[in-house]
């Protein structure tokens, strides 16, 4: 049985809703090559690693509790792949706060796979509160990662080209994503890669963030109000999206993972183990570090990514209410009504 990424099935501190308590039990995986020292409860238990013995990554997957077809299917094709030889990490799919009987079949499959965690967001359209939340879950778990990726359930990663790439040039304070270049710029929520520093200081931030119901550009608000700069490294020629591309990825043309570091709206499980299926014949062959370079190219003009705070509050004011930024601790709600607050994702 696959437990996440070289699991050694060592018990991790879940937190799930149930009739309004927070019912604590120790769920998922474990991870290969570390020493484990004490368990400490805090948001989450953190189990002490060695400061030397670092995972490459840890991959966190928001997903819905009715998405257990996407998490099986991600489960078969990509975190069971080959590509995994070239990186260690481990993958947490991540569920809201939902009502315990919105939990029960994912309480059950987690009893199986041990590889989900259940955050404090609220569930619904509330993205800004569960990317807070996700990366404090990661911070707080104790697993020892260098960077954080975070990521649709719908999202295919090509292993090999994030290890390659991110292996020459990651650090602790790079942030990279598919941007959008208009109106203050920020990278788009659902495929996100942080190095552990962004992770670390948005955490030390907690309770001083600003939300609004949008992760993306919430995060370009924690970015400018840091008092660390970010390194940002865009791309809209490396992530591949169905829907600016109009057109799923043509998985008959080889070594798509060399052209790509991941591809959204996998929504079928075909579409899905095609991708795995070409990823794995592509990495038989040399990666071309050349050609996938080329496909990371800072493709946003410089005068919008060097906005100063004041601007980007600004650029926020005059868009819609739901772009309207509040303390995330006010749990503010931006007037979405009861439908989208439970819509899930």
């Amino acid at each position: 049985m696959v437990r996440g990424f070289l699991g050694l099935g060592v018990a991790w501190l879940v937190v799930v809703l149930v009739g309004g308590q927070r019912e604590r039990a120790f769920r998922g995986p474990g991870f290969a090559g570390v020493t484990l020292a004490t368990v400490v409860v805090q948001h989450v238990g953190a189990v002490v690693a060695s400061a030397n013995d670092y995972e490459d990554f840890l991959l966190l997957i928001p997903s819905a509790p009715f998405r257990g077809p996407r998490r099986s299917s991600l489960r078969r094709h990509l975190l069971t792949s080959p590509q995994l030889k070239y990186f260690r990490g481990q993958y947490r799919f991540i569920l809201d706060a939902e009502p315990a009987e919105a939990l029960a079949d994912a309480r059950k499959e987690n009893r199986t796979h041990g590889d989900i965690w259940v955050s404090d967001s609220p569930p619904g359209l509330f993205l800004a509160h569960r990317l807070r939340h996700t990366i404090r879950l990661a911070v707080e778990s104790g697993i020892p990662f260098k960077f954080l990726v975070i990521s649709d359930d719908d999202v295919f990663w090509c292993i090999r080209h994030l290890a390659r790439f991110w292996k020459v040039l990651g650090q602790p304070w790079r942030l990279a994503g598919w941007p959008h270049c208009e109106a203050g710029f920020w990278l788009d929520q659902h495929a996100l890669i942080m190095g552990r520093g962004i992770a670390e200081d948005i955490v030390a931030r907690y309770d001083q963030l600003m939300c609004c119901p949008y992760g993306d550009i919430a995060l370009r608000h924690w970015q400018l109000t840091s008092p660390h700069v970010y390194d940002y490294l865009p791309s809209h020629t490396a992530f591949y999206h169905e829907w600016v591309h109009r057109t799923p990825v043509n998985t008959s043309m080889p070594d798509v993972c060399n052209d790509y570091v991941a591809i959204h709206y996998v929504h079928t499980d075909e579409y899905m183990a095609e991708l795995a299926q070409n990823a794995a014949e592509s990495a038989k062959r040399p990666f071309d570090m050349t050609r996938a370079r080329a496909r990371w190219t800072n493709d946003c003009p410089a005068p919008v990514q060097d906005i100063s705070v004041s601007q980007y509050e600004q650029i926020l004011k005059s868009r819609s209410h739901l772009h309207q930024l509040f303390p995330c601790n006010a749990n503010e709600r931006w007037g979405l009504t009861d439908a989208a607050y439970t819509g899930g994702l």
